[in-house]
């Protein structure tokens, strides 16, 4: 959305503002950050990104460098950071407006920042992980608030195929560490002998070195695999959601997850999703209802944040179960879209009822 246009059009004039400090400003804002903004454009605020360094931004808003928000901002004003803001500037902002918002990514949590978090009157954590930890530094002014996407569609409901079922790795780069675990992925293909599906791996152009030396190794035997189609393209927002509209399943068993990105856009459209029993995936994934949730053990920790590898076995039997009943997989489908709905208004009433009252 273009925000002074949409000003202009409906003829609003919005004495509040809110600062959005966000680590993703060079794409604009992030996927959080696009949500919260949202938000208080429909409470009346006017949104203003600020920023460390000032790069190419496709978004028709207001900029404002950090070391001129204190001298900028208002009592009624808020400010909704999304990655630290140097300490130095949020005190001279707490002295002016009390108006003070954080978001905790789950990746980002860090046991050291106590005293920082506890300048902001909430903490909005995205995961029960970074909510248990900040509980048991002794932190109180935090709240659990899983998260959503904003302005992506939600599919119609379409029945799974009762011929061959259509299933999607959406591996992207791979991320670091080979976070979306296409080896998991090439292993349950390697696992699984049937020929009732057909499994299509998409990864972009350029993908990490870790995904590339696994694509490396296994790559004669996918292009040899009938049942695979092996995808390495960039897609555009409207292209994207049109290619997931073609699946029946989802499989997502990735070793760490922040925003949960693919799991998301799985569920929007209509896709069950195979994925692990690990915070965040287990909340955004709800076992027996929106999909299936294997287990897995810790092989690493980046930071605070655990790492997991799949049980190969557990990952079949859950791939097995989740295809191998075509009623209780469109029953699946078919309640999704419910479920996306429920949690986009309760997250818009819990935000607007802490962020406003």
């Amino acid at each position: 959305m273009l925000i002074m246009s949409y000003l202009n059009i409906y003829g609003i004039t919005m004495s509040k503002r809110v600062f959005l400090y966000t680590p993703w400003q060079e794409q604009g804002l992030s996927y959080d950050a696009k949500v919260i903004e949202q938000i208080f454009l429909d409470h009346g605020y006017q949104p203003i990104i600020t920023y460390r360094t000032r790069k190419k931004v496709k978004w028709d808003c207001e900029f404002m460098p950090i070391n001129s928000v204190h001298n900028n901002i208002n009592p009624e004003d808020v400010f909704f950071s999304f990655e630290v803001f140097p300490v130095k500037h949020i005190e001279n902002i707490k002295a002016v407006t009390d108006h003070l918002f954080h978001m905790v990514n789950y990746e980002f949590y860090e046991p050291d920042l106590n005293a920082y978090l506890n300048q902001y009157q909430k903490v909005f954590c995205k995961s029960k992980i970074a909510l248990d930890g900040l509980k048991g530094d002794g932190l109180i002014n935090i709240v659990y608030q899983p998260w959503i996407l904003h302005e992506f569609p939600i599919s119609d409901f379409r029945p799974a195929s009762h011929e061959v079922i259509k299933v999607l790795f959406n591996g992207g780069t791979g991320g670091y560490k080979e976070r979306r675990n296409l080896e998991a992925i090439v292993n349950l293909i390697q696992d699984y002998p049937g020929h009732d599906v057909q499994f299509t791996i998409k990864l972009t152009k350029k993908i990490q070195r870790w995904s590339k030396a696994i694509l490396r190794k296994h790559s004669r035997d996918l292009r040899n695999d009938q049942r695979v189609t092996l995808i390495q393209e960039n897609f555009d927002r409207d292209e994207y959601i049109s290619f997931l509209n073609q699946f029946d399943v989802n499989l997502a068993p990735s070793k760490f997850e922040g925003f949960g990105l693919t799991l998301l856009e799985g569920l929007h459209a209509n896709l069950p999703t195979l994925t692990l029993d690990i915070s965040p995936l287990n909340e955004i994934i709800r076992h027996g209802e929106t999909g299936i949730c294997v287990s897995s053990r810790q092989i690493d920790a980046l930071r605070n944040q655990p790492i997991f590898e799949a049980d190969r076995t557990d990952l079949l039997m859950g791939f097995r179960q989740l295809i191998a009943d075509r009623t209780q997989l469109n029953k699946y489908k078919e309640d999704i879209g419910n479920t996306v709905i429920q949690s986009i208004e309760s997250f818009k009433q819990n935000m607007g009822i802490k962020l406003f009252e």
